[in-house]
């Protein structure tokens, strides 16, 4: 029997064969791309039957008792596989717990993958009797537009983000007296000039000292870093705080010759 074969199958097959049978002499001649199986081993690799995805689909929906098995990597079979599959990669169906009297349905990839075929032939080497490997695999199934399980894609966190105010606006809500202003930035700089009324706690201390802010009256944050001054907005909106950011920080401010205080 001749067997049209690329090279890497051939290779691939080469070790399967060495594994699957290891008391087996196999002769075989390697011509270009042909392969001729002198002895009557080979066969057995396809030795399980195989099923079109109609047939499966329409065991499904005539609830026929039947294990659909993706002998895919983990990782492939994460990113989509059938419904109602389970996950045994190539490597490991012997170590699975399954009935010798259960229905197996094995797939990979599409058409031309030689792993559910091998997984098979190790399965009907152990004794299993009813072993079927779906023709075009995972392709074929969806191509079809039978039910798929995609990944979904993980959520992003959401981000909360405090409103911001600018240097002018805010200045004029300090006159009133209707803000609390949170300067964020180490003591050092805040004692070199920060906002008229300012209390200085660093984003490093702040969630630690949260007790020192009145939760019932809006809190307005500045830094010299922006990034700085966004997270301790983050923080307090979390923490069930009112906060708004002060647009450019404090090198706005200055530039601006708004008040300083020292």
């Amino acid at each position: 029997m001749e067997i049209q074969l690329p090279d890497s199958v051939f290779a691939h097959m080469l070790t399967r064969f060495a594994r699957l049978w290891p008391g087996v002499k196999v002769g075989i001649v390697l011509f270009r791309a042909s392969v001729i199986v002198v002895s009557g081993v080979c066969p057995q690799l396809w030795a399980q039957e195989k099923v079109s995805p109609g047939i499966v689909r329409e065991w499904q929906l005539a609830n026929k008792r039947l294990t659909l098995v993706d002998v895919r990597s983990a990782g492939a079979f994460q990113s989509k596989h059938i419904a109602g599959a389970i996950n045994v990669p190539h490597d490991k169906v012997l170590n699975a717990k399954f009935s010798k009297d259960e229905t197996l349905v094995l797939y990979c990839t599409g058409e031309g993958c030689l792993l559910s075929p091998e997984a098979g032939a190790e399965l009907v080497q152990k004794g299993y009797k009813k072993v079927f490997v779906l023709t075009g695999g995972i392709a074929e199934w969806e191509a079809r537009g039978y039910p798929i399980v995609p990944i979904k894609p993980a959520t992003p966190a959401r981000t909360i983000q405090a409103g911001r105010v600018s240097p002018r606006d805010l200045h004029g809500r300090i006159k009133k007296g209707e803000e609390q202003i949170l300067d964020v930035r180490p003591a050092s700089e805040f004692s070199s000039g920060h906002l008229p009324g300012a209390i200085n706690v660093p984003l490093e201390a702040l969630e630690a000292r949260l007790g020192s802010l009145n939760k019932t009256r809006q809190v307005v944050i500045y830094d010299r870093i922006p990034e700085r001054s966004r997270k301790a907005g983050e923080l307090l909106l979390q923490k069930g705080f009112t906060a708004q950011e002060m647009a450019g920080g404090i090198a706005v401010w200055i530039a601006m010759k708004l008040p300083v205080e020292m």
